[in-house]
């Protein structure tokens, strides 16, 4: 097996490791080996995905009516 050596990683990462780690119940070895295998596991999404993604979940969300709006900030 490997070993890894990573430096200069940024305090808040690491102490997010290390919180992560200790309520999931491994060690930050562990913890680190977890984060690698699900980043390279994840398939990357292309913009148009992304975006076609946006839509969709945007679709069910319904806007007033600009005649809305307007009856709303005039009885303010």
């Amino acid at each position: 097996m490997a070993t890894l050596y990573v430096r200069n990683v940024p305090d808040e990462v690491y102490q997010q490791l290390k919180e992560e780690a200790g309520s999931s119940g491994r060690s930050l070895t562990q913890e680190v080996i977890q984060v690698l295998k699900q980043g390279l596991n994840s398939s990357p999404c292309s913009l148009a995905d992304l975006l076609r993604d946006i839509a969709k979940n945007n679709s069910s969300i319904a806007a007033p009516s600009v005649e809305e709006l307007i009856r709303e900030d005039r009885q303010r």
